[in-house]
């Protein structure tokens, strides 16, 4: 494994356990058995690390995402409940990897926001997109909005330590993504219209 991977992969192990705001460079290190002569060959601090790892993070977590709504069929709903599946029933079978993308993002800086806020917007688009129709018709800020429900969801089990069964924290997800299938067109042209005085 070359010098970078193993850093990002320590970096996911421990970034999981003790927390981004926890973590030196030097834990990292130690983590991957690396000097931190080595670390600084491949980034320049800490939240560069962090910044390369929640990119790979959160572009694996859409792909699989989509891959599981595309693979449900061309029902709709099988396709919304399939990627809701996809994302929850990963984040107890990869504790560490969720609190990466799902928890501690938000918290690292305004760089890593902006990651957080294309991949919510991007779990968005992909809801509606499965929604068909109805659910393509949904403003970006619906879809937005949506995502960022589920995703908080995904946030508000991590920290409860999953006591929740999945089923009921998908069921839940689905009661909220379901909200793009009845987007009328007409709502999003009000919403768009200048106000007058």
């Amino acid at each position: 494994m070359q010098r970078r991977e193993r850093l990002l992969d320590a970096a996911l192990r421990v970034y999981g356990t003790r927390g981004y705001h926890s973590t030196t460079v030097k834990a990292v290190c130690d983590a991957a058995g690396l000097t931190e002569r080595y670390f600084y060959e491949s980034f320049p601090n800490g939240e560069a690390l962090f910044l390369a790892l929640y990119r790979d993070v959160s572009v694996k977590a859409l792909e699989r995402i989509r891959i599981a709504g595309e693979s449900a069929g061309k029902d709709p709903a099988a396709q919304a409940r399939a990627m809701l599946a996809a994302y929850y029933t990963n984040l107890p079978d990869s504790p560490g990897c969720s609190r990466v993308y799902v928890v501690e993002a938000f918290t690292v800086s305004p760089a890593a926001r902006e990651i957080w806020k294309f991949w919510r917007a991007s779990l968005g688009d992909l809801f509606a997109r499965a929604w068909g129709r109805g659910g393509t018709q949904a403003s970006p800020e619906l879809r937005t909005a949506v995502a960022g429900a589920i995703t908080q969801i995904a946030i508000d089990w991590i920290e409860d330590g999953f006591s929740r069964p999945v089923q009921s924290v998908i069921d839940t997800a689905m009661q909220i993504a379901s909200v793009l299938q009845t987007a009328k067109p007409a709502l999003v042209e009000f919403s768009r219209r200048p106000k007058t005085a």
